[in-house]
C-alpha cells in the first residue's frame, strides 16, 4: 500500500508537470504566431539600411571620381605672398567717419539756420524795413539802459552822447526830409512793446536841450506812460478839458528839462474816437502849435486803434517806431499799407533798441557817439579831431 501511495504521489506530479508543459506550449504557440508581424518592422529597417549602404558606396564613387577629375586639371593660381595679419581694422575708418560726421554737421546746422529764417518773421535790421515799406530811414536809436529811462533826472540821458545823438540826428533828419522846420509829429508804432513812447519822451527832451520850447502830449489814454517816465501825476482830467474848465495852456506840466512841458490826463474820455475829432482837441492842438516850438503826440498803436491816423491828419507827419528782432513784418506792412490808403502823411520810421548784438548792422551810423579815447584807439588819431568838433558843438548847445 506504502507503494501504490507512492506511485500516486509520483502520478499527481506528474500530471501537474505535463500540465505546465502544455500550458507553456500554448504560450509559445501563440507567440510564433506574433512573429511574422513583429518581423515586419525589423525587416523594413533591414530594407533602409541596404538602401542607404548603397547610397553611400554610390556617393563614394562619385566622390572618388571627381577627385581623379581634379588632380587631372592643372592649375594657373600661385600662392604669392602669405597672408599677414593688419595692424588695425580697416572698417571702420575713424578720419572718413571724421570728415562724414563734420558734413553732416554743417548741412544740419545749415539747414536748422535756413529753417529759422523761414519760420522768422521779425525785422532784423533798416535795410530790410527799408525795403519792406518803401519808407524812408529817419534814424538808428540806441537801446537807452534802464537807468537813463526816466527823464526825473535827465542827466543820466543828456549827459550821455553815445545816447543824445542819435535823437538830436533824427530831429535833424525828419526835419531835412520835410524841408520845414517841424512843428507838430505823431509817434505811433503798429504794435505795443516797440518803444515808441520812449522813443517820444527822449526826442522831446534833445528838442528842449537846445532850446527849443517843446510840449509832449500824451494821447495814449488806454496805457499811458508819459507821466511814468517823467515821474509827474497824471492830470488834469480829460472832462475838465473837454467841458472847458481849464485850457490847454493850462493843464501842461513843467517838466526837469527846461524848455520841456507834458500833458497828460488823468482819466479817459467815453468816446476816444470822438474826442480826437472834438473841436476841443483840435484847439488844444491849435494851442499848443501857437506857443511852442515842437510839439510831440505819443498815440497808441496803430494796428489796434485809429487814433494816430486821426491825429496824424492834424501834423506834420507820423514816425513809425520799429525795433530788431520784435516788429512783425506782416503787422508792420499791413499797419503801414492802412496809413498809406488813408493818406495818412508818413515822414518815415525809426529803428529802435539798438544793442550790442544788432550794432554790427549800424557800425558806420555809431561810431562817433563813442568815448574820446575809445574813438581814437579805434579810428586812428585823424578821425579825433572830427570827435573833438562833436563835443565842441554839444558844449555850445549846453550853453
Amino acid at each position: 500500500s506504502s507503494r501504490f501511495i507512492l506511485s500516486e504521489t509520483e502520478r499527481s506530479a506528474l500530471e501537474q508537470k505535463l500540465y505546465l508543459v502544455q500550458t507553456e506550449r500554448i504560450k509559445l504557440q501563440n507567440r510564433l504566431g506574433q512573429i511574422p508581424v513583429l518581423g515586419q518592422p525589423f525587416a523594413n529597417l533591414v530594407r533602409r539600411q541596404e538602401e542607404a549602404i548603397a547610397s553611400l558606396k554610390l556617393l563614394q564613387n562619385k566622390l572618388e571620381e571627381a577627385r581623379i577629375a581634379e588632380a587631372q586639371l592643372v592649375s594657373n593660381i600661385q600662392i604669392i605672398e602669405r597672408a599677414k595679419l593688419p595692424s588695425s581694422p580697416k572698417q571702420p575708418n575713424p578720419k572718413l567717419v571724421l570728415v562724414i560726421a563734420t558734413a553732416a554737421g554743417i548741412a544740419i546746422a545749415v539747414g536748422m539756420v535756413l529753417l529759422l529764417e523761414v519760420m522768422d518773421n521779425t525785422l532784423h535790421d533798416a535795410s530790410e524795413a527799408e525795403a519792406l515799406l518803401k519808407l524812408p530811414r529817419l534814424g538808428l536809436l540806441p537801446k537807452i539802459p534802464a537807468q537813463a529811462l526816466s527823464l526825473e533826472q535827465p542827466k543820466r540821458f543828456l549827459a550821455d552822447i553815445r545816447l543824445m545823438e542819435p535823437y538830436r540826428l533824427l530831429l535833424t533828419t525828419m526835419e531835412l526830409r520835410a524841408q520845414k522846420r517841424l512843428q507838430l509829429i505823431v509817434v505811433s508804432s503798429a504794435v505795443s512793446g516797440e518803444g515808441k513812447s520812449v522813443v517820444a519822451s527822449h526826442l522831446a527832451a534833445v528838442s528842449a536841450r537846445f532850446s527849443r520850447r517843446t510840449l509832449i502830449i500824451d494821447a495814449d489814454w488806454r496805457h499811458p506812460m508819459q507821466h511814468n517816465l517823467f515821474g509827474l501825476p497824471p492830470q488834469p482830467k480829460v472832462k475838465d478839458l473837454m467841458d472847458s474848465n481849464q485850457t490847454c495852456l493850462e493843464a501842461v506840466q513843467p517838466t526837469a528839462i527846461a524848455n520841456l512841458s507834458i500833458l497828460t490826463c488823468s482819466d479817459q474820455p467815453s468816446g476816444p474816437a470822438t474826442f480826437l475829432q472834438s473841436q476841443v482837441m483840435k484847439s488844444i492842438l491849435a494851442a499848443a502849435g501857437d506857443h511852442y516850438d515842437l510839439v510831440i503826440v505819443d498815440t497808441p498803436p496803430v494796428s489796434s486803434f485809429a487814433d494816430a491816423h486821426t491825429l496824424s491828419r492834424y501834423s506834420d507827419g507820423l514816425v513809425m517806431v520799429t525795433r530788431p528782432n520784435f516788429t512783425q513784418k506782416d503787422i508792420l506792412l499791413q499797419t503801414v499799407s492802412e496809413l498809406k490808403e488813408s493818406s495818412t502823411p508818413i515822414l518815415g520810421f525809426v529803428v529802435n533798441g539798438i544793442t550790442d548784438q544788432t550794432q554790427q548792422y549800424y557800425s558806420d551810423s555809431f561810431y562817433s557817439y563813442q568815448p574820446q579815447s575809445q574813438f581814437r584807439q579805434t579810428h586812428g588819431k585823424e578821425a579825433s579831431n572830427n570827435c573833438a568838433v562833436i563835443s565842441r558843438g554839444v558844449d555850445h548847445a549846453d550853453s
